[in-house]
């Protein structure tokens, strides 16, 4: 029913989950994560109440062996449950209980785990763990989102998928979500969490772009506006942007020539740059 990546980065740190599955709403039940904490996917028949629990256990400096024991020493629905974890201390551990509907078990890697339950066949978790292992010079989000697709692809799912989920977390204490992506209910989940992943990658470019273009290099601004409209090479939401900048940086004509060019009948557009402007 559910198979899923837990991961760290060796050389930024940063802790990864990615999950799919044919049950609804999988981003709120499956990962958990915080920054410079650890990283967790429970899953089959996943029991909510636990979910902090996990984290504010790892914050007690307990290994994730010592979690696992103590979340589910009392828990009488513990053998049938799987949980993956990597924890910021570079520690890792995993479990599939024996009631855990087959094909289920799990692999560990080279700071990474793949798991799953209810799976199709055997080939799941080698083809998701081969994905992640061939792709390591890929951008982290794709290489989270092809070992899910090599799972997929594997007929990872006895049924359906109908939701996936994609969380990154800085191994740094007290920072923000690098990547949280949920898909709750789709007939493609894990297509519309690459749809999603390239979108959040354009507009870091575009994040850039005008900090780079307000104090810094507007050679490097332009490239960066550049890299965004590849990705989206219909949206005006980047050219609008660009277009301010370059009045800003005094390229007047520029700007002038985006307007005219993309925006002179875009009444809506043109408002907001009077608003900006005023």
């Amino acid at each position: 029913m559910t198979y899923s990546i837990v991961a760290r980065d060796k050389k930024t740190g940063e802790m990864w989950v990615a999950v799919q599955t044919h049950w609804f709403w999988v981003g709120n039940n499956v990962p958990w994560l915080e920054a410079g904490v650890g990283a967790i996917a429970t899953q089959a028949q996943t029991e909510m109440k636990y979910g902090k629990r996990w984290i504010e256990l790892l914050k007690q400096w307990k290994l994730p062996e010592e979690v696992i024991k103590e979340i589910w020493k009392d828990d009488e629905g513990f053998d049938f449950r799987q949980v993956a974890i990597i924890d910021n201390k570079w520690n890792i551990s995993t479990h599939t209980w024996n009631s855990c509907v087959k094909y289920a078990d799990y692999i560990i890697g080279d700071w990474f785990i793949v798991q799953g339950n209810l799976l199709t066949n055997e080939d799941v978790l080698p083809a998701m763990k081969q994905a992640y292992e061939d792709n390591i010079n890929t951008d982290f989000t794709e290489r989270l989102y092809l070992s899910i697709k090599a799972g997929e692809e594997a007929w990872g799912e006895l049924r359906w998928v109908q939701s996936a989920a994609l969380r990154i977390v800085s191994g740094t204490k007290g920072e923000y979500d690098i990547v949280n992506l949920r898909i709750d209910d789709h007939e493609a989940p894990l297509n519309e969490i690459h749809r999603q992943i390239n979108l959040q990658k354009a507009y870091n470019f575009l994040n850039e772009a005008e900090l780079q273009g307000e104090i810094w290099s507007i050679k490097k601004s332009l490239e960066l506006f550049s890299r965004a409209q590849n990705i989206l090479p219909k949206s005006k939401e980047v050219l609008f942007w660009k277009a301010f900048m370059l009045k800003n940086r005094g390229m007047l004509e520029e700007a002038q020539e985006i307007l005219d060019r993309y925006f002179q009948w875009e009444e809506m557009w043109l408002e907001l740059w009077e608003r900006i402007e005023g």
